[in-house]
């Protein structure tokens, strides 16, 4: 199940009251959080909050990023020019 729809038209504390107790917010939901450790529910809405808004990535990602990007740009050209020789090879016999 997509959780993302409902995590943008909830906020935090919406998310926080469900999760303690679904059954006061709808009593025919079949979502049981009776046994859930406090401090899990807070691990359960950290992790809701950061898979709809995750981190931006570090430096060393971005750097990786743009490192494959070059990489990847550097092997296009000089593949370009290894098909135009070719073609201009042959184009002399």
């Amino acid at each position: 199940m997509d959780l993302a729809p409902l995590m943008q038209e909830r906020t935090p504390e919406q998310l926080r009251t469900w999760i303690s107790g679904p059954h006061r917010i709808n009593p025919k939901t079949n979502c049981d959080t009776r046994l859930l450790p406090d401090s899990d529910r807070d691990l359960l809405l950290n992790y809701l909050a950061i898979s709809l808004h995750p981190p931006p990535p570090t430096r060393e990602e971005l750097l990786r990023q743009q490192f494959e990007k070059d990489l990847a740009a550097s092997r296009e050209q000089k593949q370009r020019k290894a098909n135009d020789a070719a073609r201009r090879a042959q184009g002399k016999k």
